[in-house]
């Protein structure tokens, strides 16, 4: 990409990470509440409920096999109870170059994920990318306004 960053890209580790959702939630009080309800679900259905989460994979960001092994032992806990979605990033019009990450890269996140955790874990197929209809793409045009509240959604022009 020929666009410059607004912000420099940084690799992610769990320990500082924010998951957004009408707003900001610290990691560890996510995992404590995940925790909680996994244990009030099986102590009052009786039955394991599982619990998904979905993991948006970036290139040089969060795809390493060092992120792979942080978010393994944060989930392995779970045990049967944690269904790991891999989403590969798809390219949209933000600020930041975020990129797919690589295949390979895909593949190791995943096995380390199964075999070395056993986190049951799927890799989301990607669909619609070349028409920026892919999980993701239908965002807010940069600059184009809107935000949260509102604005015409788009796909991010090609150049």
């Amino acid at each position: 990409s020929n666009r410059s960053r607004s912000r420099p890209l940084r690799r992610c580790s769990l320990t500082d990470a924010r998951i957004v959702q009408a707003g900001a939630y610290p990691l560890p009080d996510l995992m404590d509440a995940i925790f909680e309800h996994s244990r009030d679900t099986r102590r009052t259905k009786g039955d394991l409920r599982t619990i998904m989460i979905e993991y948006i994979l970036i290139r040089d960001v969060n795809d390493m096999p060092e992120v792979a092994r942080e978010l393994g032992e944060l989930l392995q806990p779970l045990g049967q109870g944690a269904y790991l979605n891999l989403i590969p990033y798809n390219p949209t019009d933000v600020p930041e170059d975020y990129r797919p990450p690589l295949p390979e890269a895909v593949t190791e996140f995943h096995r380390i994920m199964v075999h070395d955790y056993g986190v049951y874990t799927k890799i989301r197929k990607e669909m619609g990318q070349d028409i920026d209809g892919a999980c993701g793409q239908l965002a807010l045009k940069a600059g184009g306004g809107g935000g949260a509240g509102g604005g015409a959604a788009t796909g991010r022009p090609r150049s």
